[in-house]
């Protein structure tokens, strides 16, 4: 866990050097990583023990303006946490995982568009989704309706997931 740290982004090239083999959490909040300097990390994480293992990534509170496309490289990640960032969109793809989802935090971010497909693949169906504090007025279909139906038949019931979408801008629900 790194947080609030200064100089990773300077040289991010050496993060494997500060990484245990085999990491399953791995925190780096406020230590102001843009996107060239997320993407050599976690390409490096990628190509490390640690992607077979890592199951929690933090990088919340950095400079990031979109979800970098290396944490696909990260076969059991469950939760994925990137409040605070400068992340406006999501794309194709951009929150599909390979394992089953605890967690999705995207909150505090300019997110006000999701393409379609957003969430193309993984399990949904336990999964906390937070997309509080954000840009989005609408909630389409394309983006939340697969989601929607694997949270709806989770069981046992009481064990399924949500989407919380809270103070965002006014809000049009599209008929799913």
């Amino acid at each position: 866990s790194m947080q609030n740290s200064q100089g990773l982004e300077v040289n991010p090239a050496d993060f494997p050097l500060l990484t245990p083999a085999r990491a399953t959490n791995i925190t780096l909040s406020g230590c102001s990583l843009d996107d060239d300097a997320a993407r050599t990390i976690l390409s490096k994480i990628g190509a490390s023990t640690t992607a077979s293992s890592l199951v929690f990534l933090d990088m919340s509170g950095n400079s990031l303006s979109h979800v970098p496309n290396e944490v696909h490289a990260l076969a059991k990640l469950a939760d994925l946490v990137l409040i605070s960032n400068a992340i406006d969109m999501t794309k194709v793809g951009d929150l599909g995982f390979f394992s089953s989802v605890n967690s999705i935090y995207l909150d505090n971010n300019d997110l006000g568009t999701m393409e379609a497909n957003t969430f193309e693949y993984g399990d949904f169906s336990k999964a906390k989704i937070s997309l509080k504090d954000n840009e989005l007025t609408v909630f389409p279909k394309d983006v939340f309706l697969d989601v929607l139906t694997q949270m709806a038949g989770a069981q046992p019931a009481e064990s399924s997931g949500h989407i919380d979408v809270m103070n965002s801008k006014s809000f049009i629900f599209i008929h799913l």
